[in-house]
């Protein structure tokens, strides 16, 4: 090169698509507002590019998480669902606490947690893998209280 110039190098620009919050998110513009704004003709190139954008990105594996460093692995963590039940019941129920009087949170706690007991049931009735001295807090929640006394006294 005999030419000694110089070249910039501008850094790559990226974009955040999973930290957002999912109310943060835009909505899909309906068809009124585009021809108000936007005239007629461009209702169908709009709700077409609207139609093609990528949905959002699956969560990271927890294999992909015990790679990162502690501090983001927190972060992100703190972000997503509760994985024990009684974490998930208590969200749920924190969802729906505007219909929900204090009184009736237990009662509708302990029939959430049958429900599920319930459908848990019929699921590893069709799996034939599910091995109860495997799984033992399995199958410690899928026996009712008061199976779980029963047994107890049986062990006596």
């Amino acid at each position: 090169m005999e030419n000694n110039e110089v070249r910039k190098v501008r850094p790559m620009e990226t974009t955040q698509t999973t930290s957002e919050p999912e109310e943060n998110r835009p909505q899909k513009i309906p068809s009124i507002l585009i021809i108000q704004h936007w005239g007629e003709e461009w209702v169908p190139v709009l709700s077409s590019d609207q139609s093609n954008q990528r949905s959002d990105q699956p969560p990271f594996s927890n294999a992909y998480l015990s790679g990162m460093p502690s501090r983001k692995r927190r972060c992100i963590r703190r972000s997503r669902p509760p994985t024990d039940l009684d974490g998930f019941i208590n969200a749920s129920l924190n969802e729906v606490s505007g219909s929900v009087s204090d009184g009736d949170a237990s009662s509708v706690r302990a029939a959430f947690r049958d429900h599920i007991r319930r459908l848990v049931r019929a699921r590893v009735a069709l799996v034939e893998a599910a091995d109860p001295e495997r799984y033992t807090n399995a199958a410690s929640f899928l026996q009712s209280s008061s199976e779980i006394s029963e047994a107890q006294t049986a062990r006596c």
